[in-house]
């Protein structure tokens, strides 16, 4: 750019005015965006980048009507420069006000800030343009004027207390020092512009290059700031929640992990998991009660090597069958290697062309004693039924005998 500007100033001047320009309408428009998602510095943020956008829209008429650019007649380098005075004035007050006071405010309603901005958009449009009673600041042939110089340095006398006020209040507004950091260098920059526009006489003179160069640079550092605190910073924020979200998860889903095993080994029913192949994939705790060893000892052994012997070859042709079958759920019964009565309760899951078998033993050794005992109960009972009936068919035959004799 500084290149451009010793072989084609006015090419500079458009170039480096327009980048600002659009540098100041991206403040602008991701204030805006970003208002509702950031409560917290949206509403100082907010404040700032409406103005920018309100000083960018001033500084394309300062461009447009520049020296050498033939886009309107009769207009001079004086509206150019009365322009730039409106455009650095406003930029200034709003630097100053956004440290003074607009931090504080939590809630700024923002059709208030943009009737305010767009008032000082047609203020700088009808006293230049319109109605021409905003005072000389370039004079042909002389150079500035001496109101253009005192606005200057009056500008930078706000700048000046917008800086001690932000180094004095910084922990208040900003919770990043390098906000501050960029907050602050973006008012050095703006005061190192106007004190180059003191000292031009050329519109085209070096310090009328340098005094947009610092400009651009503040601008850039306001764009940095707000893109920070309204794009990057909440993306982080919202990044460490979902961290410290999915890190909660990760905890109650370990909790829950370890609950569901201590249920699952604890229970009092014997739990496993078959394959196809009907090797042993998993059995909790109670594989000791019903088949005489730890979980460990079982695990990649042959299921049916633990049923009881009278029950294996039937176990093993009713898996077979279940293999063929559709199914979801079944019961069957046998006895397992201890002589234990088990009742199995058996899912079926078919996933990815494998089959697992999900078995929940229940040890029935009570009920099955219990049914024993009731079924020789009742063959004692009928036993006795059929005694009692033959000895009351022995009486009545004994007693009937000796009265036919009588009888006779």
């Amino acid at each position: 750019m500084i290149v451009i500007s010793f072989y084609h100033y006015l090419l500079f001047h458009t170039l480096i005015e327009l980048f600002s320009i659009f540098i100041g309408i991206g403040i602008f428009v991701f204030a805006i965006n970003s208002l509702k998602k950031n409560e917290e510095s949206g509403n100082f943020y907010l404040f700032i980048g409406i103005f920018y956008g309100g000083v960018s829209l001033i500084d394309l008429f300062h461009t447009l009507v520049f020296k050498g650019m033939s886009i309107f007649t009769g207009l001079t380098v004086n509206h150019s420069a009365q322009f730039w005075i409106i455009s650095r004035m406003i930029e200034a007050l709003a630097l100053f006000s956004s440290v003074l006071f607009f931090y504080k405010i939590k809630k700024i309603k923002s059709w208030i800030v943009l009737t305010i901005n767009f008032f000082f958009i047609f203020f700088a449009i009808f006293s230049v343009l319109v109605f021409s009673f905003f005072p000389d600041c370039y004079i042909e042939g002389q150079g500035l004027t001496a109101f253009k110089v005192y606005s200057e340095y009056v500008i930078i006398l706000i700048l000046l207390s917008s800086f001690f006020i932000l180094r004095k209040k910084r922990k208040e507004i900003f919770k990043s020092f390098n906000n501050y950091v960029e907050y602050s260098l973006a008012i050095f920059f703006t005061i190192a512009a106007e004190l180059s526009f003191t000292l031009y006489v050329d519109s085209y003179g070096i310090f009328n290059m340098l005094g947009h160069i610092f400009k651009l640079l503040s601008f850039l550092m306001i764009y940095q700031s707000v893109l920070k605190n309204l794009l990057k910073r909440p993306f982080e924020k919202l990044t460490l929640e979902l961290e410290k979200s999915n890190l909660r998860l990760q905890e109650d889903l370990t909790e829950i992990q370890k609950q569901y095993q201590e249920i699952v080994q604890n229970i009092n029913d014997m739990i496993t998991i078959v394959n196809e192949d009907g090797i042993v994939l998993f059995v909790n705790n109670q594989s000791y009660h019903f088949w005489g060893k730890t979980p460990e000892e079982y695990i990649g052994k042959i299921a049916f090597d633990f049923v009881y012997s009278e029950d294996r070859e039937k176990t093993m042709n009713a898996f077979q069958n279940w293999k063929k079958d559709s199914f979801e759920s079944i019961q069957f019964e046998n006895r397992s290697i201890l002589n234990i009565w088990t009742l199995w309760n058996i899912k079926l899951l078919r996933k990815n062309g494998q089959l697992r078998f999900f078995p929940i033993a229940k040890d029935i050794s009570e009920i099955k004693q219990y049914q024993e005992e009731l079924q020789k109960e009742k063959t004692i009972a009928l036993e006795a039924n059929q005694a009692k009936t033959q000895f009351l068919s022995n009486m009545s035959h004994e007693i009937r005998t000796p009265l036919t004799q009588l009888q006779r």
